[in-house]
């Protein structure tokens, strides 16, 4: 299952095959394979396979002409400080960009079928799940991460010296260079990825130069807490299910949550009808999350109902009746707000992987 490329009966604009990449595969990380095995033998997973082998095909396409563009001296000014820099906006290279943008809103076309199929065999599984839904204690309280007084009203890249540090500022930031150094945060109960730069960029402002940014304020305090997070919701929450650590969230997701067309941005903020005060990472709220993947609803009701018992909730997306079949419950975890995601098994998308349809969007 999804090892071979299929070819499409006909074709159109939306479902056409080569036939020169007999050996293209889809879907083959382990975390997809548990999805192969429920949609075994079934129309379904032969029309998954082929639509994802023609966004994949289609992406490669987009590769090629992206790699194109940026070395065709013709899209390049001089810049003096950095050099020959590919013109990504400028108006002198829109005719030249033009193919990449049509190729990318063909790509947004082509992954609609995959997308819909998808969500069908979700409905499907969600509907043949035992029981009856449980209920839930469901929680609003609006609540943010605490920002320390020295960031208030400063962007995400506005940096405070070492003298605004607070006492508690300070061993936090301390601790977390002091894991850095050691190579302690690469560590496997941590959970996170150790290759992302900002870990060497805190390093660096942490040791060096003294300042720091409210985000990596923020990411130093879940680094610091993570390893214990992971080890207190894997003892309360694996009797109920099958308990999944996820990666903390990366500067460059958190920092898309909260650009100009984020979630977290501004103009999302005051569509929600939510105040805008800066920085805005005090609205990244899961940072650090797990997951717990359930067989049935009863398992559900109680492995939220222990969660609440223990830690002090948040807010509650209960997303049962929505394509994602799921509950997200954010919690208190030593002075910072963290997430737990309930998926079932059997209806957790292509991959029974929580964000797998994300992955075709």
């Amino acid at each position: 299952m999804g090892c071979g490329a299929s070819k499409a009966p006909g074709g159109s604009r939306h479902n056409t095959y080569r036939d020169t990449t007999p050996n293209e595969t889809v879907f083959t990380a382990a975390k997809y394979q548990a999805a192969w095995k429920q949609l075994e033998g079934t129309p379904e997973a032969t029309l998954i396979e082929r639509h994802a082998l023609v966004l994949k095909q289609s992406f490669n396409e987009l590769h090629l002409q992206l790699i194109a563009f940026l070395f065709n001296p013709s899209n390049q000014d001089e810049h003096p400080d950095y050099g020959l820099r590919p013109l990504l906006s400028h108006p002198k290279a829109a005719a030249a960009r033009k193919p990449l943008l049509d190729r990318l809103i063909l790509l947004k076309e082509q992954a609609l079928p995959l997308i819909d199929l998808v969500d069908t065999c979700i409905e499907k599984a969600y509907e043949s799940m035992p029981g009856e839904p449980a209920v839930i204690a469901a929680t609003q309280s609006g609540a943010t991460q605490p920002i320390p007084a020295c960031f208030e009203g400063l962007s995400l890249h506005d940096e405070v010296g070492l003298d605004q540090w607070s006492p508690e500022m300070s061993a936090v930031l301390e601790a977390a260079a002091r894991m850095i150094s050691n190579g302690e945060h690469a560590s496997e109960a941590v959970h996170i990825d150790a290759s992302d730069r900002c870990w060497l960029r805190g390093k660096t402002a942490l040791e060096r130069d003294k300042e720091v940014t409210s985000l990596m304020y923020l990411l130093a305090q879940h680094l610091t807490v993570s390893a214990r997070f992971h080890t207190q919701m894997h003892a309360l929450l694996s009797p109920h299910g099958e308990y999944r650590a996820v990666l903390m969230k990366s500067l460059a997701q958190c920092t898309s949550k909260t650009s100009h067309k984020g979630g977290y941005s501004a103009a999302a903020l005051k569509a929600e009808g939510l105040e805008v005060r800066n920085p805005l990472c005090r609205h990244l709220r899961d940072v650090l999350r797990c997951s717990l993947v359930l067989d049935d609803h009863a398992a559900l009701g109680k492995a939220h109902a222990a969660l609440l018992a223990e830690y002090a909730p948040v807010d509650t997306k209960d997303r049962r009746l929505l394509p994602s079949r799921d509950v997200l419950q954010t919690v208190w975890f030593e002075g910072l707000i963290v997430e737990v995601q309930f998926h079932f098994r059997p209806g957790a998308r292509p991959s029974m992987h929580p964000r797998a349809s994300a992955h075709a969007r």
